[in-house]
């Protein structure tokens, strides 16, 4: 992987939202996409998708940015309540895509994120 590449993982549970986005991932330049089987080790940009056990997620994504073994988090859910945006926000996460999943959001979301970088 080229130095420059950013290297994402997803923590998907709905087989239909990760299929969608890989097919937004996989194709934009300079973005890697680690594949399930790939070296869990660390990444620039973890996609997690977060449903009932919402508290647990934050948790554990504060640990993974405190640990550096993730650079951003962006967030995913079927729910979109205020209550839950907002523990996003305190938790660190930068992007937050409600589902059905937007692909043109995500695709601002990663340029967002090369920017940033």
């Amino acid at each position: 992987m080229a130095e420059n590449t950013i290297s994402v993982r997803l923590g998907i549970k709905n087989e239909a939202v990760r299929k969608e986005l890989e097919e937004v991932i996989s194709p934009e330049e300079g973005f890697h996409l680690l594949r399930r089987h790939d070296d869990p080790g660390p990444c620039d940009l973890l996609i997690l998708e977060t449903e009932k056990s919402a508290s647990e997620d934050f948790q554990l994504i504060q640990d993974l940015q405190a640990s550096g073994k993730v650079r951003e988090v962006f967030l995913t859910s079927p729910r979109l309540e205020p209550d839950l945006l907002l523990q996003a926000l305190r938790a660190g996460v930068k992007e937050f895509f409600s589902q059905p999943i937007n692909r043109e959001e995500v695709r601002a979301g990663l340029f967002k994120f090369k920017d940033r970088r």
